[in-house]
């Protein structure tokens, strides 16, 4: 399965307007309660290019913004890429190479591995964030479960790369995430 995005559209990450592609595998709304056992997602992919602004790609495998309980499980081998050429100098950004949580996640006994992510700016800025795992302000229990040899590249005249196994993070106040 692939999400993919090709635009030539003027816009910015940090005014709320860009181009973003989504959910390679599968998107889980805010107001689901999904149960997945025994299963694999593997081999799916997000790919954003703007040749005018932003890009951005996220979420390659799973993007639980409901509730999850993943068990006994694979995650693994999905991608997720966000290109940005010299002409824009804008912003590429990746997350949640494997999972992205926002709503409330518990991971037993399951296998989070071999995830990617990849941000290139060739003249702006290039963010990359949780190879493995993008946990965004949700709730995430991880419960004998392996997260291993997942990776985030970012390469760019500057940016961040902040978690090639885990991204934990918080924003807008609240009580700190746990894991």
């Amino acid at each position: 399965n692939r999400s993919e995005v090709e635009a030539a559209v003027p816009s910015s990450f940090f005014s709320g307007v860009f181009t973003e592609s989504n959910a390679g595998g599968l998107y889980l709304p805010s107001s689901s309660s999904t149960t997945i056992t025994r299963s694999r997602i593997s081999g799916n992919g997000v790919h954003s290019t703007n040749t005018a602004g932003d890009a951005s790609a996220e979420a390659a495998g799973i993007d639980a913004e409901g509730s999850l309980l993943l068990t006994d499980s694979s995650v693994q081998t999905n991608t997720a890429v966000a290109t940005v050429p010299a002409a824009s100098g804008f912003l590429a950004e990746t997350d949640g190479g494997g999972i992205q949580i926002r709503g409330s996640a518990v991971l037993r006994e399951s296998r989070i591995t071999n995830n990617s992510l990849t941000s290139t700016s060739e003249s702006g800025l290039a963010l990359a964030s949780g190879g493995g795992l993008a946990n965004i302000g949700g709730n995430l229990t991880l419960e004998r479960t392996v997260v291993a040899a997942n990776s985030a590249s970012a390469t760019g005249v500057g940016g961040f790369n902040l978690g090639g196994g885990i991204l934990n993070v918080l924003f807008g106040g609240g009580p700190p995430p746990e894991l």
